[in-house]
């Protein structure tokens, strides 16, 4: 399992059997094949199961962002140089993130 395609497949199949668990789970306790409140609930869990993908998919995607961003300047400069830009690219990012998200709450 070196590929990168087949650890998403199995993150997206051990998704869908805790999602296929939990829903059984949920049947048994409390009868949710009938009712709003049943179906509203499930439909929580899925989206809740979703939203958690999708922030393995964008941590991942940063993480290789940063890892490309590293080896392209990289090859103009040796490794420790390159390490230290990439990080202070990244912390740059974080601190506007920061004062973004401070402005938007006042």
């Amino acid at each position: 399992m070196n590929n990168p395609g087949e650890i998403v497949i199995a993150f997206f199949e051990l998704v869908e059997a805790e999602f296929r668990e939990l829903k059984g789970s949920l049947n048994d306790s409390v009868n949710l094949k009938a009712g709003a409140l049943g179906r509203l609930l499930m439909r929580l869990v899925g989206s809740v199961a979703l939203v958690l993908a999708a922030i393995v998919l964008i941590l991942a995607a940063t993480g290789m962002l940063l890892w490309s961003m590293y080896l392209y300047i990289g090859q103009f400069m040796d490794p420790a140089p390159a390490a230290l830009t990439t990080s202070i690219v990244t912390l740059v990012a974080a601190a506007l993130l920061i004062v973004i998200a401070r402005w938007l709450n006042r």
